[in-house]
């Protein structure tokens, strides 16, 4: 088997990150809700009877660097989650049904190897393997990562 050049070990690394945050869309989609949720109720402390609860602090440094940060996370989280359904509505667009089931079976059930999938959607297993790189360039790019 021949040397692994630094070039191929950088696209082999990046296809593994850009398989990870495909795998990852549904965790990652729920937690950004969470927060953005957690941000708009941070401005609506109440008591319970729907008045504002007394006794907050003021708006310290350590409040405002804790919503800089947060809003970091969520302005990152919504970059991600947007590239990778960018990527599914672009891709999906040929055949949409066989496409999206390889996305599906690919990345997010995890339970059949790359000849189970072909085998399933009914194409080669080099179709699979194209299919996997065609698709995590589009996210590549979205996200504008080089592979």
């Amino acid at each position: 088997m021949p040397k692994l050049t630094r070039k191929d070990k950088y696209r082999q690394a990046m296809l593994r990150a850009l398989a990870w945050e495909v795998r990852t869309y549904h965790e990652t989609r729920a937690l950004l809700e969470d927060m953005r949720q957690d941000v708009i109720e941070a401005g609506h402390v109440t008591d319970g009877t729907g008045r504002r609860a007394g006794g907050t602090t003021s708006d310290t440094t350590g409040q405002r660097a804790m919503r800089l940060l947060t809003s970091y996370q969520i302005a990152e989280m919504g970059r991600r989650v947007a590239a990778v359904e960018r990527a599914i509505d672009e891709w999906t667009a040929k055949d949409a049904a066989v496409r999206l089931l390889f996305v599906k079976l690919r990345f997010w059930d995890n339970q059949l190897t790359t000849e189970g999938i072909a085998l399933k959607i009914g194409v080669e297993e080099r179709t699979v393997y194209r299919w996997r790189n065609e698709f995590l360039g589009l996210v590549a790019s979205y996200l504008g990562w080089r592979l």
